[in-house]
């Protein structure tokens, strides 16, 4: 249960408050604080008022525990997350510094670091924090995945099209597929953009995203019957959209040509 409250920590603010707050009076203590950590970036006056007290008392049972950890690279890891869900930046670069000075090696850290970063702007910062995991854990996929990401943010195409390859040979998920194939596009290498849609609904052939994607980039490049399979297959997902609609009105008008 621990561990499955921990990863409610990242979903959308309405689903955390609906689903973790009954926990904050549970009978484990560290069940009521992982509840309170996760609901640590969610303004208080949306809670309930009757889990108020229990969620302010379970935070500052939880930072105290944080402390307790503070001597390890994995507490400081912690404060790290802890602080940046509750809007505190300067705490938790501090505390993700700290973990990284603790162990060098502790990529977890500089991981979550870089990604604070770039959330500020500061993304020259990130690219050398990414740059260092990727020299300590060539293996890593996340790290060139993170950092392809960055390049194409930073309208840096060819770089994005670099990171995100790797991370593609490194890691099986479609949604790299998906990131990598619109920067093949960027970059107007069309044909390598297709095979790389493709590849990513042979991970899943229901991916919307990639059905999208590889549905426009056909009817981009006028290959209709290409796009057709793709777009009656949307239009199954999305019976009421109008804009399916005027897609398979372009494809019927392309192929009469």
């Amino acid at each position: 249960r621990y561990t499955a409250v921990n990863a409610l920590a990242d979903i959308p603010a309405d689903q955390k408050i609906r689903h973790i707050t009954p926990l904050l009076n549970d009978k484990i203590r560290t069940i009521r604080q992982a509840a309170a950590n996760a609901l640590a970036d969610v303004p208080i006056d949306r809670i309930n008022r009757n889990f108020q007290a229990d969620f302010e008392k379970n935070i500052r049972e939880y930072e105290n525990s944080l402390k307790i950890r503070a001597d390890f690279p994995g507490g400081q890891l912690e404060k790290g997350l802890f602080f940046y869900r509750r809007g505190q930046i300067d705490l938790a670069e501090q505390a993700y510094l700290k973990a990284i000075e603790l162990d060098n090696r502790f990529n977890a850290a500089r991981l979550n670091l870089a990604h604070l970063y770039n959330s500020q702007g500061e993304n020259e910062k990130a690219i050398g924090l990414f740059k260092i995991i990727i020299k300590q854990e060539p293996a890593f996929g996340l790290a060139y995945y993170s950092l392809g990401l960055l390049y194409a943010e930073e309208n840096k195409m060819y770089e994005a099209v670099e990171y995100l390859s790797k991370a593609a040979e490194l890691e099986k998920n479609p949604r790299i597929y998906y990131n990598l194939g619109i920067a093949y596009q960027q970059v107007n290498q069309l044909q390598n953009a297709e095979k790389t849609y493709l590849k990513g609904l042979q991970l899943d052939a229901n991916n919307q995203d990639l059905i999208y994607t590889l549905s426009v980039f056909y009817i981009q490049q006028q290959k209709f019957a290409k796009a057709k399979p793709y777009v009656v297959k949307l239009g199954e997902i999305y019976p009421e959209s109008s804009q399916i609609r005027e897609m398979m009105n372009i494809i019927k008008q392309g192929m009469q040509k």
